[in-house]
């Protein structure tokens, strides 16, 4: 008979629920602060304590992971609509599940005798003490780890890029994001998608009071993402030149927009897939 500690119980769940909810921002692209995805995982955690009843059937289990899911999101994660509250509930219940039946099977093909599976719920029999320090060091390997990645990921796929609208000319770190598609609906021109403070001089152009005619002219674009939905203010530069790897290319089809902030502060615009197959340049 294996016997259970409550804080032993907690502290591990704790910690599992916060890297599932980690994987759902990345999953996601949602933007979270540590302190709420903690909050949320504390959460989470609660739910553990379901391992002191007796077994619950498979379609019951499921049903109380679907509800914390369900409970655990708003706390982790600030949501801006139901459809951005579903898809996140989804997918915090697809990886609880895959990481339920992952440790299910390990636990089948093992048999540890320090491991109790019960109902989906994890629950290791080992001193505190020993779990802290365990957990310190992994999340200190992954820290390093995520920088390293991060990095290289930036290297990468970030370039060079000018903006050209009449006599004026800015610089910027542009990086390349693959699911970024976003298209001007009226000329089906591919969007970069701009910091406005990085914009230096041509910030007037998001200004209506200062929009004129031609080819810098301002308006108004709609975009959704997993983030939520708005409009951004639109303007057609006189050219675009970006500086890649192998050779430059100048892109005079594309649209310029401009949002208060990007996910990082290491690039000041978003390139898309539509525009690498525009310039050929990726």
């Amino acid at each position: 008979m294996t016997v259970i500690y409550a804080d032993v119980l907690l502290f591990l769940n704790w910690v599992i629920d916060y890297l599932l909810l980690c994987g759902c921002a990345r999953v996601l692209m949602l933007s979270a602060s540590r302190k709420r995805l903690l909050l949320g995982a504390g959460v989470g955690a609660l739910s553990s304590l379901l391992i002191l009843l007796p077994p619950m059937g498979t379609w019951l289990s499921l049903l109380c992971k679907l509800l914390t899911a369900s409970v655990t999101v708003p706390v982790a994660f600030r949501l801006r609509s139901w459809r951005q509250f579903c898809k996140a509930v989804v997918t915090l219940f697809i990886l609880s599940a895959l990481f339920a039946g992952v440790c299910n099977g390990l636990y089948l093909l093992i048999d540890p005798p320090a491991v109790l599976m019960q109902s989906g719920i994890v629950y290791v029999s080992v001193p505190p003490l020993l779990l802290l320090a365990l957990t310190t060091a992994s999340y200190g390997v992954l820290c390093v780890y995520d920088r390293f990645t991060r990095r290289r990921m930036l290297k990468g796929n970030a370039f060079k890029m000018d903006i050209v609208c009449r006599d004026t000319c800015v610089t910027l770190r542009a990086f390349f994001d693959s699911g970024h598609h976003l298209r001007d609906s009226f000329s089906g021109a591919p969007v970069i998608v701009a910091r406005r403070e990085s914009l230096g001089s041509l910030r007037s152009l998001t200004e209506p009071t200062t929009a004129t005619a031609g080819a810098c002219c301002l308006r108004y674009i709609p975009f959704s993402s997993v983030g939520g939905g708005g409009v951004l203010p639109l303007f057609r530069p006189t050219y675009v030149k970006l500086y890649t790897s192998q050779k430059t290319v100048t892109l005079d089809n594309v649209r310029v927009a401009v949002c208060d902030r990007l996910e990082s502060d290491e690039y000041d615009a978003l390139i898309g897939a539509d525009i690498a197959v525009t310039g050929d340049a990726l």
